[in-house]
C-alpha cells in the first residue's frame, strides 16, 4: 500500500511544485476592480454590474471619475447553485 502512495506522490509532487511556483510569481490582486474587471470576474456584461450597484447588492467607490468595486464584494455575488442535474 505504501508503494502506491509513494508512486502517486512521486508523480504529482513535481506538478504541484510547478503550480505553486506559478501562483507565487503572479502579481497580487488589487483590492478594488473597475466595472470591466468586475464584469470579467462574474462573466457578465458591465451593465449588470451597474444594475447590482443600483439595486444595493454591490457597493461602489469613487476614485476621481472612476467607479470602483471591492473585489471581495464582487466575488461574494458568486453563490453556489442548489441545482442538481439541471433541475431547480
Amino acid at each position: 500500500m505504501l508503494d502506491i502512495r509513494d508512486a502517486i506522490e512521486e508523480a504529482l509532487l513535481p506538478r504541484i511544485r510547478e503550480i505553486v511556483a506559478d501562483e507565487l510569481k503572479k502579481e497580487p490582486q488589487s483590492k478594488f476592480v473597475d466595472v470591466n474587471e468586475a464584469a470579467e470576474i462574474l462573466r457578465c456584461r458591465p451593465q449588470r454590474i451597474y444594475n447590482h450597484a443600483s439595486e444595493g447588492k454591490l457597493r461602489r467607490f469613487k476614485d476621481g471619475s472612476r467607479v470602483l468595486f471591492a473585489r471581495k464584494d464582487v466575488e461574494n455575488l458568486i453563490v453556489p447553485s442548489n441545482r442538481k442535474n439541471g433541475t431547480s
